[in-house]
């Protein structure tokens, strides 16, 4: 598709006439109702050495640069000085601009309130080209093409005739027939990005960008789904109600420019981006925030109270309030809720079932809620796990809009300041109890109207749609840009996708692994359950394409003890390890075959492996007299070069993908900047390296045993990434 470049991006025609694409399109609107360890193994000797103490001097962040680590950088020489790295990912995109000025009451959509929604005084469409990134020094965004005028709409209008069209299934299955030409891969897209040579469907964004390109086809669209739509409420039929729309819609799309406009800016592997044409930021006040010691200017800085953040965003809420959320025991957040919605602000609430279900302290939070008449409750019965942790306010206000994405639960265990000891004051505890912490996780909030209605169009889709699996539509996913710094060649930006069906169909492919092949530098990782063999070989790629371009691969991880230390866990393989069960006891072997060792060479691999760590010692199991308690590291975060993944809910898995759950991509200098704080303030008091817990859990006899490991009652199965998902997760 792009084997070409210039200033504009060279899409492949179809052959297939316009006006008939359209009619097989449109037909399908009505065919389908909406869905409401004894031996002791022979370890290399670099790890029978004294215990790896770790250095920590002050981890440096500059954008386009190598972050500077605690620990030796490994691979290849460099030059002197700072190193730059390759771009941000993603350097086409389509591009969506949005409403200039707030609406009247009498523009306002049916879906928002009067006056609060934006309606487009200019909407304008464009692509940026296609660039080349030869050198580690490329822009990472090419020129954009004259934007295309197109007739004032807003984006809640949008967002709801996307949602009101692809969740009926007929219309996707219509929808891939009449544009496959537009879901094509080329070649050299397949290669690059591992993708197959078709899309399965037309995704959200895709659709977005379709309306964007054709607003006076709007009415018509809105007056035949209220036709359909009231036939479905009656149970009438709703192919008669279709051919009564086909012929209409016949005489309308004869005009060929109206799918011409689409194919020369249709890109299936792209983000949609939302921008304002007056320049103003999509998104401001973008602020993280970590409930454990960060390395800032070489010194630890406290911890931060996610609690109390989570509670203050409630509290900012003016007229609507909207969450989705796995676990959620807290019940002073819940009375922040109650609160909201006795000053008049509507909420929408979702909570996984299954933990309604099997825990009391979430079915009281639960039945409390549901209890307010300006509160409505929903127990999701997804799928997969239900594993989402959003949060969105006034999302149809442009003013006032604002989002928080969140790594942890609404749990004590995840984000109360005290963690499992809720009941010992911090001013009575001892050496001992003092180590009762929370779970190691992190908030995102930030404002911006762009990005609300992103996130509420997916959390309507499930509170109020009861979608379940295949039944939503494939996601896309949109590209929304913040405030651009002074003297900047260009605005940062945030990423957004969903799962289940969360970009093309696979984010460990589509987002984390095309970061990681599209940026260099530095690349940290720091996470709860890791076993996408998808990120796995990534990882590996990026060294061997690192060390290929004459630059360190400079590496380090860490990741909650007991599922690093899984037969099934990326780091573990990454160590060179693997569990053998043959004998009468498990042990830690060498694995036979060591793709990242290959790459990088036997001594350089070796100094790696001190680089691929385990918590640090507060993130375990503790025992203080008769009380138990336990933390873990709960973080879902790769950083790399100058971008990363933070506010994410999705553990790198292959089961994740069928799980509710968001990501996050970034690079926006703060928001990278606060996440690699927040890895230097836990790397730097990692105490063992991998392989050597490895040979110390070998000589106790104590390998990868659900006894010792399945600290925290949470699925094994789930982080493993195997199918039909059972029992809790994270």
């Amino acid at each position: 598709m792009r084997g070409e470049r210039n200033s504009s991006i060279m899409v492949q025609m179809t052959n297939i006439p316009g006006s008939r694409r359209w009619i097989a399109l449109l037909a399908a609107f009505g065919l389908a109702a909406q869905p409401a360890a004894a031996a002791v193994v022979k370890i290399p000797s670099l790890i029978t050495a004294a215990p790896y103490a770790a250095s920590a001097p002050a981890a440096t962040f500059a954008p386009r640069a190598f972050a500077q680590g605690p620990s030796t950088v490994i691979a290849a020489p460099a030059p002197a000085g700072v190193l730059p790295v390759l771009p941000s990912p993603l350097a086409a995109e389509s591009v969506l601009a949005a409403p200039a000025e707030a609406p009247t009451p009498q523009n306002a959509s049916s879906g928002e309130r009067a006056g609060g929604a934006p309606a487009l005084e200019q909407l304008h469409l464009a692509a940026a080209a296609w660039s080349d990134r030869a050198t580690p020094a490329a822009s990472a965004e090419g020129p954009a093409e004259k934007p295309l005028p197109v007739k004032n709409r807003d984006f809640g209008r949008m967002f709801d005739l996307t949602r009101r069209l692809l969740t009926r299934p007929a219309v996707r299955e219509f929808l891939q027939k009449a544009f496959a030409a537009e879901l094509t891969i080329s070649k050299e897209e397949q290669e690059k990005l591992g993708l197959p040579s078709k899309i399965k469907e037309l995704s959200e964004s895709q659709l977005m960008l379709l309306l964007a390109l054709n607003p006076d086809l709007w009415p018509s669209i809105e007056g035949y789904l209220a036709d359909v739509e009231a036939a479905d409420k009656k149970g009438g039929d709703s192919e008669e109600v279709s051919k009564k729309w086909i012929t209409r819609f016949d005489k309308i799309l004869e005009d060929e420019k109206i799918s011409e406009k689409f194919k020369t800016l249709n890109d299936p592997t792209r983000s949609m981006r939302l921008e304002w044409p007056d320049g103003k930021p999509g998104y401001t006040e973008a602020r993280l925030y970590a409930d454990h010691p960060r390395l800032v200017d070489g010194k630890l800085a406290p911890p931060e109270d996610l609690k109390k953040v989570l509670i203050d965003f409630i509290g900012g809420a003016k007229s609507e309030l909207m969450f989705n959320v796995f676990d959620f025991d807290l019940m002073d957040v819940a009375d922040a809720m109650i609160a909201a919605a006795d000053r008049g602000v509507k909420v929408t609430g979702g909570i996984y079932k299954k933990n309604i279900e099997t825990r009391p302290e979430v079915k009281a939070v639960f039945d409390k809620l549901s209890a307010h008449k300006n509160i409505k409750m929903v127990s999701v019965d997804s799928v997969g796990l239900n594993h989402q942790k959003l949060v969105i306010r006034d999302f149809n206000d442009r003013e006032l809009a604002a989002s928080l994405m969140s790594s942890g639960n609404f749990t004590q265990s995840c984000i109360g300041p005290e963690g499992d000891l809720v009941d010992v004051p911090m001013d009575k505890r001892d050496a001992k109890t003092k180590e009762s912490v929370p779970n190691a996780n992190h908030m995102v909030t930030m404002k911006g109207y762009l990005v609300a209605q992103v996130i509420a169009d997916k959390l309507i889709q499930t509170l109020e749609y009861g979608l379940r699996g295949k039944d939503y539509p494939l996601g896309g996913s949109f590209k929304i840009y913040g405030p651009k710094p002074e003297g900047a060649a260009e605005a940062p930006y945030i990423k957004l996708t969903f799962s289940p069906k969360g970009s093309l169909g696979d984010i460990n492919r589509d987002m984390i692994r095309r970061l990681l092949l599209e940026t260099r530098g530095a690349l940290r990782a720091m996470v709860f359950a890791f076993s996408s063999k998808t990120v796995q070989e990534a990882i590996i790629e990026r060294a061997r394409l690192e060390t290929s371009e004459g630059h360190a691969f400079d590496f380090k991880a860490f990741g909650d003890t007991p599922f690093t230390m899984r037969d099934y866990s990326v780091l573990l393989h990454l160590a060179g390890l693997e569990v053998d069960a043959s004998g009468k006891s498990k042990q830690y072997v060498e694995a036979a075959a060591n793709a990242l060792k290959e790459v990088l060479g036997a001594e350089t691999y070796a100094k790696l492996l001190e680089n691929i760590r385990i918590a640090p010692h507060a993130y375990g199991e503790h025992v203080a007299g008769a009380q138990k308690f336990n933390a873990k590291i709960h973080h879902k975060v790769f950083i790399s070069g100058d971008s990363a993944i933070v506010g994410s809910s999705f553990n790198p898995s292959d089961n994740a993908e069928h799980n509710n759950e968001q990501i996050m991509v970034t690079n926006d200098p703060s928001l990278v900047r606060a996440i690699t704080q927040a890895f230097d303030g836990l790397y730097g008091s990692t105490q063992r390296s991998v392989h050597e817990e490895a040979l110390r859990r070998n000589e106790r006899g104590e390998v990868s045993s659900d006894e010792i490991d399945d600290q925290y009652g949470h699925d094994d199965e789930q982080a493993r990434g195997r199918k039909s998902p059972k029992g809790k997760g994270n």
